[in-house]
């Protein structure tokens, strides 16, 4: 009889021992069952506006003085050909280069180099109606292999062109939104250009939410998954079209997609993954929960770490934090919106 009760208690012992201690369930996850998904600031131009350093570029390419639309846009669904509008406008609103008369563009040449893209590193570009930085648009326009203007976006990125003289400088892939937006004139000199132009009439959904349509549409007519999609000119201006394109990310939580403006980037963490941030050291950031309630938040490599800390609104949110190294940590139980200074 004793020697059975010892039996039992030595199995109650091992039960214990195998039992996870539940002040380290976020620690566990991550290491057993938590994919790792890293996100790299300079890769999103995160140091491009660094006065100190010199502006990094992945690609360390230098862009020639002419630009040309590339042939080989993506294969058009089917399912877009119908609510394809191509709206012919006057053209009183152009310069002379658009209607026709003296270029400072090159003309048109197929044989013009183009960026070629291996099946797995496509991503998705789309210009929000916000005003466009130069610098950016540059640094991500050959990084993407397709490029859709959110209805008034294509404004922008016409008048970013007509400003330095170069109109065709950069030419989109696809223009869609409910078109209230899009000024004639923008809309004829794309569409000749070789643009197309989609019109959502939809109230129920945003400009932004009507692209993404389109890149899923994209995505299942030519078999190829975008690994990132980058929105310029998603942060800034009207603050509810902010929060309209930050609501995005919610609706698309498992990919990744960046927000990017001259000032901040900012980007959904999903409490599915560990992540990991690459970074410079004294990289400005902040950790925001924007939909709920985060209970419990692990991070490293900040100056000001959150240890299984809770972060809400009305209570503690994580603003203006700095990174100490080039990698940032975090686990999160719900998501977070986690915000870089590109600007500062």
């Amino acid at each position: 009889m004793e020697k059975l009760e010892e039996e039992v208690v030595v199995q109650q012992k091992q039960q214990q021992q195998q039992q996870p201690d539940k002040n380290n369930i976020i620690n566990n996850n991550n290491d057993n069952n938590k994919e790792i998904i890293t996100w790299d600031v300079a890769e999103y131009g995160g140091y491009l506006f660094d006065k100190k350093l010199k502006a990094h570029n992945p690609l360390n390419h230098q862009m020639p003085l002419q630009y040309h639309h590339s042939q080989s846009t993506p294969h058009i669904p089917s399912s877009l050909s119908s609510s394809t509008t191509s709206i012919k406008k006057p053209l009183a609103s152009l310069s002379d280069d658009e209607s026709g008369g003296s270029s400072a563009s090159t003309p048109h040449s197929s044989n013009t180099p183009r960026k070629q893209f291996s099946f797995d590193d496509h991503c998705a570009l789309i210009i929000a109606n916000q005003k466009l930085p130069k610098k950016l648009v540059d640094f991500f326009w050959d990084k993407c292999s397709v490029k859709i203007c959110a209805d008034g976006g294509a404004n922008r990125l016409y008048s970013l062109g007509t400003k330095i003289n170069q109109s065709s400088r950069w030419i989109p892939d696809y223009i869609k939104g409910d078109l209230d937006s899009l000024h004639e004139g923008v809309s004829d000199f794309f569409s000749k250009k070789g643009s197309t132009i989609v019109l959502d009439s939809s109230q129920d959904t945003s400009d932004l939410q009507k692209c993404f349509e389109l890149i899923i549409d994209l995505e299942k007519g030519s078999g190829i998954k975008y690994k990132k999609i980058f929105i310029l000119g998603g942060l800034g201006g009207s603050f509810s079209h902010e929060f309209a394109n930050v609501n995005t990310l919610f609706d698309h939580p498992d990919r990744k997609i960046i927000l990017a403006s001259k000032d901040n980037l900012a980007w959904l963490l999903s409490p599915t993954y560990h992540h990991n941030i690459i970074c410079r050291s004294e990289t400005k950031c902040s950790l925001i929960p924007l939909s709920s309630k985060a209970s419990e938040v692990k991070t490293s490599g900040l100056k000001w770490n959150l240890v299984k800390q809770s972060l809400n609104f009305g209570e503690l949110i994580s603003t203006s934090n700095v990174s100490l190294d080039n990698k940032v940590c975090v686990e999160t139980s719900n998501p977070l919106i986690f915000i870089v200074d590109i600007n500062p």
